[in-house]
């Protein structure tokens, strides 16, 4: 699935109040392949950046991979829809 997207210059929330706004649209994209581990694990792959993270939900909170390291920043908003 590729999703592409825009950003609101002018307006962010008018649009749907019949204010003024000045959307333009953006060249990147996010591509979501997503498959059921039978667990609690969670595994993300930046194939731009060739990295990849990967946590528990249940200890997610702590900000932390499963080595115990601090989860990469780029992670952080994926993550975040957990909590």
């Amino acid at each position: 699935m590729i999703s592409p997207e825009y950003i609101n210059l002018l307006g962010e929330c008018a649009d749907y109040n019949d204010g003024v706004v000045l959307p333009a649209a953006v060249d990147c994209y996010v591509t979501l392949v997503i498959k059921p581990q039978g667990d609690d694990r969670v595994i993300l792959r930046a194939l731009d950046l060739d990295d990849f993270a990967e946590y528990s939900l249940k200890e997610l909170d702590k900000r932390r991979d499963l080595r115990g390291e601090p989860l990469p920043e780029w992670a952080f908003y994926p993550a975040a829809v957990h909590i």
